[in-house]
């Protein structure tokens, strides 16, 4: 089975145990992988894992995607070697959590930074290219950490985290959305 064959498919955080799984996924299905990353060794050693299984892969590390220019060049490589982009997988995520009362301004910042703001600023690079082939899809994914490592901030933490990836898709135009009759 080749769902995915010959479709570009740009994966942050493709040394994170997640990112490496959809890597290797995508990878089995035909996909030509573009992953990115910030923690050299772990990336490169998926990009070894995917290749080992006969499987197209690149990536690019360390990248930044809340750097706008570091999320540029991402996408510049994949239509540089492809000619497109199919496939947004957002996945690269991080978290900096301490007990309320304890918790400063620089455990929220990076959480907000490294929780939303990279996948707004991916999405963001993508959309341009997508627009012009006139399809692509871009997925949003989380892990069940977010609710675990937020649990000092139970009442607050779903609230949060929805809010924010909603947030983030109202972004999108309307017939970009994906719950675009929910508005």
């Amino acid at each position: 089975m080749a769902e995915f064959k010959d479709k570009v498919v740009l994966i942050s955080g493709t040394g994170g145990r997640m990112g490496r799984i959809a890597a290797q996924m995508f990878a089995r299905e035909g996909a030509r992988v573009l992953g990115c990353d910030i923690a050299i060794q772990r990336s490169e050693e998926t990009c070894r894992l995917v290749r080992e299984e006969g499987g197209e892969i690149f990536s690019l590390e360390p990248l930044d995607l809340a750097n706008p220019m570091d999320a540029q060049r991402w996408v510049n490589e994949a239509i540089s070697r492809w000619g497109r982009i199919d496939v947004l997988y957002n996945n690269a995520a991080g978290v900096s959590i301490a007990p309320f009362a304890n918790a400063s301004i620089e455990h929220w910042n990076y959480t907000i930074r490294n929780e939303l703001t990279i996948a707004y600023v991916a999405a963001r690079a993508v959309w341009p290219q997508m627009l012009t082939q006139k399809k692509g899809v871009v997925v949003n994914v989380a892990s069940i950490a977010g609710h675990l490592e937020l649990s000092a901030f139970l009442p607050l933490r779903m609230a949060w985290l929805t809010q924010g990836y909603w947030r983030l898709h109202a972004c999108l135009p309307p017939k970009a959305h994906p719950m675009a009759f929910v508005r």
